[in-house]
């Protein structure tokens, strides 16, 4: 088998695509009332280093060196088993701006197993290639 690819998105982007929802995988701390998809719960960020985020307490590089520190605590090939070929790891922000899903993407892409990207916009071809 080859390397296993992965995705990356934001909610609001496959909210106007749920046909792809059964491909998703939350990684965010909380999700929208819509979202039915499934959670990988090893790679939410915790509430405190969330919050403490948010209300500015840490920068960008305090949280990336905390968010780095929690995913160097798991084991990369076992949630790599639960997560599968083509599926899109989900949460808020917009491509471009900083979060915790690019860390995630990598962490992952570190391991040389997993090809992780952007998924930038949901093209007719994606959508054939799932079907």
């Amino acid at each position: 088998m080859g390397i296993k690819r992965i995705y990356t998105s934001y909610f609001n982007h496959i909210y106007n695509h749920l046909e792809l929802l059964e491909d998703c995988f939350s990684i965010a701390r909380f999700n929208p009332s819509w979202y039915t998809g499934e959670v990988i719960f090893e790679l939410r960020p915790s509430t405190n280093l969330l919050y403490a985020y948010k209300t500015g307490a840490v920068t960008d590089t305090v949280y990336t060196y905390q968010y780095n520190q929690m995913l160097n605590e798991l084991n990369r090939e076992e949630i790599l088993s639960k997560i599968p070929d083509g599926s899109i790891l989900l949460c808020y922000e917009l491509p471009g701006r900083f979060c915790h899903r690019h860390l995630a993407a990598d962490w992952f892409n570190g391991s040389g197993l997993v090809n992780v990207k952007e998924l930038d916009y949901i093209n007719e071809s994606y959508i054939r290639e799932r079907s």
